[in-house]
């Protein structure tokens, strides 16, 4: 896959009312990255989310998303937010949720057809969910769920994958699995995560962002816990068993 620029972020100040939340950020994200964005709660990383899907209006800077506004270029971004609410007893089945994703590009009062039904089972099965297709969405487990949102996140033929704590309500057992799964994903899309997991960070991500008001870029080194600390502002300890470290460069003033 050739490497190209698919968001850009220049100078950008963004925030809610009066009060600045993320201030003066420049970031590329491109078509092959695995990156992680991490930060402590309250350091801006919803708002950069939102920024990027056209939720939020910068008050400083530029933002592009494909070449787009982020209004018109999140038709090729899909999201799965932290925590998906729906009622457990709803009887929609895990093929009906998938196809959900569908009405992005038809829209949401068109019948689905054959080729969507297709799309819907290709994408089930690359996350490991086509065998639960007639399965009541209420009788899944967090991670299976979670697959499940994803592969509602893939049938938008999206050339982006931007996930926002995703591993919320997986269970730790299964985290190292479902992060693999992303790890294939990424084979022919580009991913976004937002995550305080630092385990994923030392293994699977390709990039790291460490956001807290300020934003800054780190590439395949290593995490210390002084440039955690800087950014937490709090001590943090990090315990990994197999899991390589990195040392990141400082940010600087």
């Amino acid at each position: 896959m050739d490497r190209s620029e698919i968001v850009t972020i220049e100078n950008l100040t963004a925030g809610y009312g009066n009060k600045t939340v993320i201030e003066d950020i420049n970031l590329s994200i491109f078509n092959t990255d695995f990156l992680a964005v991490i930060g402590p709660n309250g350091g801006g990383k919803t708002t950069l989310v939102k920024v990027i899907l056209g939720l939020i209006t910068p008050s400083k800077g530029k933002i592009s998303v494909f070449g787009k506004s982020p209004k018109e270029g999140r038709r090729q971004i899909g999201y799965v937010s932290q925590n998906t609410s729906f009622e457990e007893s709803f009887p929609v089945n895990v093929l009906d949720v998938t196809l959900m994703g569908r009405s992005v590009r038809r829209g949401p009062l068109r019948r689905y057809d054959n080729a969507d039904r297709s799309m819907a089972h290709d994408a089930l099965d690359d996350v490991g969910m086509l065998e639960y297709k007639d399965t009541p969405i209420g009788e899944l487990s967090g991670g299976q769920r979670q697959r499940v949102f994803i592969a509602r996140a893939l049938v938008s033929e999206p050339k982006l994958l931007l996930l926002d704590e995703p591993t919320s309500s997986v269970d730790i057992p299964l985290q190292q699995e479902f992060y693999e799964l992303l790890k294939d994903l990424n084979d022919s899309i580009a991913i976004v995560l937002v995550t305080h997991d630092m385990g994923v960070v030392s293994r699977y991500v390709e990039r790291i962002a460490c956001l807290n008001r300020g934003l800054f870029v780190h590439g395949k080194e290593e995490l210390t816990a002084e440039t955690l600390e800087k950014l937490y502002e709090c001590p943090v300890d990090i315990l990994a068993h197999g899991v390589p470290h990195r040392v990141l460069k400082e940010h600087g003033d």
